[in-house]
């Protein structure tokens, strides 16, 4: 995210394995995507990438979320029933030549927990309800994948939904990309399918954001040193990427905390789709007295949140966010141990988010979770590419540049061309592809490709020149600034109005919702989405935050 960043463990080492040709033969590899993140913890407190899905191929912008196993977009048929602030425009099914809708009687009904239902015209119809009062529902389709490799696309199965609540409704994004550890993901269809190996990535970027999405094993990761430790088996929810953690360091210094914290409710989980991280009681405490010690021992002071309505343990006098090393000299580094000695070593803006920009200003990011576990979100792990890799049940964490390894590692722009031609235009201006000469990259393609290169190819047309507007006649003139006084008495008028009926809903007692961002935002939301209070100056201008982190796990039990 950041401009000044970690750079890869181990890049440059001449000693490190290659993928030679003969080994991936030997393996008989896989496809493999990479897919480029964008959003950021600070703008809109989650990460999202882009789906190509149907023939012709669609848009959406989907959150990448390893602690829901369900992928859905708005549907076309949903109308009113889905929010009015999604990028793009919902998926038809009519539209697409290959869109397929699943009978409830199918064996490709499947959606996990909760189950399936049966719609009275016999389609498969699936819903996940969320602890903030936000829902999902819809019905199952299955249309074509692209995942942008040079290669066809891939059937699978997807939500088409009918119907958003809550904060669903109101977010930016499309819809979601369940990565849980189900059958029902779409990651999970891609292996079943034998197009992919059964891993993944994600990095996420600093401060400024982006980074990237690998699936299958890919060139991407040659150059990031991996430490791997097992997965265990979840006690309350077998999807969920649980870990085994043994013990929390902070400036060198292991926190005394007894072992059976670590087993606390649902373990270690980790969670993308999450903004911050939480931790038992005990271990939080533990964690911030330790944090504060440091920070005010050389010479940094407590401040006030930036939320009036929580208590945010924050700290004035810092460096930007920019100068790592300066924070590094007034916060500690801290650790996470986990089993097989494999640790997850953590800089300042790895459990810190920044209050207001510009004011050398940071509040911690990791919040008291009772006794509800262990919940490792977005925020700790800025500039650390994490590998799931199910296929031998293990995670494995590297330091890397997620924001730069996105950017190194996005598809040729010639494979979106293959989408149509406006595919590859839109790919390219919202920095998802490469121009290139044609040549497919980390993978072959059967068929030759066209090549693109949108700078040289997008026409331009000339300004118009103020002199070369003819002047207007005389009635024009009278009738433009007749609709203009019309314009500025009508928006008086509902100024007026929208003042008005605030004043009596204050009265009445209705205070103004305020959702914002985290880093640099107003009203870093705690758990509770609806809250009173004015937002700050730096808040995001969207002020909404989809998966809400909450004090409890349950609210992504059922995603």
């Amino acid at each position: 995210m950041g401009r000044h960043l970690v750079l890869p463990l181990g890049m440059g080492q001449k000693g490190r394995a290659k993928y030679s040709g003969r080994h991936l033969m030997a393996r008989d590899m896989k496809r493999n995507a990479t897919f480029p993140l964008h959003g950021t913890v600070k703008d809109l407190g989650y990460f999202y990438t882009a789906l190509y899905l149907g023939t012709p191929a669609k848009k959406f912008s989907v959150i990448v979320d390893t602690g829901s196993t369900m992928t859905y977009v708005p549907c076309s048929t949903c109308g009113q029933g889905c929010g009015p602030n999604h990028q793009m425009s919902a998926f038809d099914p009519a539209a697409s030549s290959t869109c397929v809708s699943i009978s409830c009687h199918s064996a490709d009904c499947q959606c996990g927990s909760p189950l399936c239902a049966c719609s009275s015209r016999e389609e498969c119809m699936y819903t996940r309800s969320y602890a903030e009062q936000s829902s999902s529902s819809g019905i199952l389709m299955e249309d074509v994948l692209s995942i942008h490799d040079g290669k066809a696309g891939i059937p699978v199965r997807f939500g088409c939904e009918t119907r958003e609540t809550g904060e669903i409704f109101k977010q930016q994004a499309d819809g979601l990309l369940g990565l849980g550890k189900s059958e029902d993901s779409l990651v999970q269809q891609l292996v079943n399918k034998k197009v992919i190996d059964n891993q993944f990535s994600l990095c996420f970027g600093l401060v400024e954001g982006e980074g990237a999405l690998i699936l299958g094993q890919s060139p991407a990761l040659r150059n990031v040193s991996l430490g791997y430790t097992q997965m265990v088996e979840s006690p309350t929810n077998e999807n969920y990427y649980t870990l085994d953690m043994k013990a929390i360091h902070v400036n060198g210094i292991e926190l005394g905390l007894e072992p059976s914290i670590f087993t606390t409710g649902y373990s270690t989980v980790l969670d993308s789709g999450t903004t911050f991280s939480y931790l038992p009681s005990k271990a939080f405490r533990a964690f911030a007295d330790s944090v504060s010690s440091y920070a005010i021992a050389r010479g940094l002071f407590s401040v006030p949140g930036p939320d009036p309505d929580y208590a945010d343990i924050c700290f004035g006098g810092a460096s930007s966010h920019e100068d790592l090393e300066g924070l590094e000299r007034v916060f500690p580094l801290a650790k996470f141990i986990f089993k097989g000695n494999v640790t997850l070593d953590l800089s300042p803006l790895q459990y810190l988010f920044v209050h207001t920009f510009d004011s050398g200003k940071y509040c911690l990011g990791i919040f008291d979770n009772g006794d509800s576990g262990i919940l490792l979100g977005g925020i700790t792990f800025r500039n650390v590419l994490v590998q799931y890799d199910v296929a031998r049940n293990r995670v494995g964490f590297g330091k890397a540049s997620c924001k730069e390894l996105g950017l190194k590692h996005r598809p040729p722009c010639s494979h979106f061309s293959q989408l149509g031609r406006n595919a590859a235009i839109e790919a390219f201006a919202d920095g998802d592809c490469e121009p290139d000469d044609g040549s497919p990259r980390g993978s072959s393609s059967d068929s030759p490709e066209e090549e693109f290169n949108p700078p040289d190819d997008i026409v331009i047309e000339e300004p118009v020149l103020y002199d070369d507007i003819e002047e207007p006649s005389e009635n024009i003139a009278v009738w433009i600034i007749i609709g203009w006084t019309m314009l500025v008495s009508l928006v008086l008028t509902v100024v007026y109005a929208v003042k008005k009926t605030t004043e009596i809903l204050l009265r009445m007692g209705y205070h103004p919702v305020s959702v914002a961002s985290i880093d640099g935002g107003a009203t870093s939301p705690r758990g509770n989405l609806y809250k009173s209070g004015k937002p700050q100056e730096d808040a995001s201008s969207s002020k909404i935050v989809q998966y809400i982190p909450l004090t409890e796990m349950h609210a992504k039990m059922n995603r």
